[in-house]
């Protein structure tokens, strides 16, 4: 059995990604404390918010991709936790064992990202901080450029979000814009 094997995203290029997958984080949970009979506060979870009309961007834990030989990666971020390792990075693993999990909380869904084009891969640009970490990828597939983000939104008072970069969510955009699922002919 293979092991794990850390990646740096410039070995995307040259190869043809045919599948996205990925666990979205949606970016935020309405709710309420609320006393139970003992006195004890508890959180009701409210509705799940996926979008917002003032956010560019589509907020993910992971994703992953699934190449045309049939080998996967992972892509993800990490917060700089004093570890010396932050930013976007990939993980490969054995087929077999590649698995997407959500944790255990309504903010978070499995789904495939259709959204995102398939195709040839090249990496046109890699932006990485002082530390010479990954914090952001430009990805062209096909007629398309594929923006990774390590970073997250942050949900503010008001009904505001903040980005926040260098964080544990991956943001994507593709052309400039959030991903949107085109509508078929």
């Amino acid at each position: 059995m293979k092991n794990t094997v850390l990646h740096s995203p410039s070995d995307l290029d040259g190869l043809v990604v045919v599948n996205w997958m990925g666990c979205e984080m949606a970016l935020s949970e309405s709710g309420e404390w609320v006393p139970d009979d003992a006195g004890l506060e508890s959180f009701r979870p409210g509705d799940v918010q996926w979008s917002h009309p003032a956010e560019p961007y589509l907020q993910m834990i992971e994703v992953l991709l699934r190449l045309d030989d049939g080998r996967s990666f992972s892509l993800r971020s990490q917060f700089d936790d004093g570890t010396g390792i932050h930013g976007l990075f990939l993980l490969s693993e054995p087929h077999e064992s590649l698995r997407l999990a959500a944790p255990s909380a309504e903010i978070f869904r499995l789904r495939e990202l259709v959204e995102l084009p398939t195709g040839l891969m090249q990496v046109q640009e890699l932006r990485r901080d002082a530390a010479n970490n990954v914090i952001e990828i430009l990805l062209r597939v096909d007629s398309s450029v594929i923006l990774f983000l390590s970073g997250e939104i942050y949900e503010r008072e008001g009904n505001r979000f903040e980005i926040v970069e260098a964080d544990e969510s991956i943001l994507i955009q593709v052309d400039g814009q959030k991903p949107r699922i085109q509508a078929s002919p």
